[in-house]
């Protein structure tokens, strides 16, 4: 970003800027050390899910949760995965989304709404107590 920031074009914010180069980083590097999104830490999706606990059956039951949520990543689209993942990692409002993903902000929203509802349906189904 240092040796590129002469590209920088000022049509949004310079951390919006950052993460969009970060995340193109980060994918690069999965691909050619032929990782997946599941090496990923995830940890953020399933404590929003399931709040830590310190009974080991409740551990166990987390571990699967946790596992059920990185093969749904990894099975979203990539338009709702990148939503997603600036959203709760990057923590961006979803103008700053719009921005770096080049879509609208309402549909930044939509497709992040329409994902997040979509995995905590499967997590209810597939893990309710």
């Amino acid at each position: 970003a240092y040796t590129s920031f002469h590209r920088f074009r000022g049509e949004c914010e310079v951390f919006t800027w950052l993460a969009s180069i970060g995340k193109h980083v980060y994918f690069k590097y999965l691909k050619r050390n032929k990782l997946h999104l599941d090496s990923a830490n995830l940890d953020l999706v399933v404590h929003t899910y399931y709040m830590q606990n310190a009974d080991p059956e409740e551990y166990v039951h987390k571990k699967y949760v946790e596992k059920a949520v990185r093969a749904m990543v990894k099975e979203i689209p990539k338009k709702y995965r990148d939503v997603v993942l600036l959203r709760i990692y990057a923590e961006l409002p979803f103008s700053q989304i719009a921005l770096a993903l080049k879509i609208s902000e309402n549909s930044a929203k939509v497709i992040f709404f329409r994902a997040k509802k979509k995995m905590m349906e499967v997590l209810k189904d597939e893990f309710a107590m």
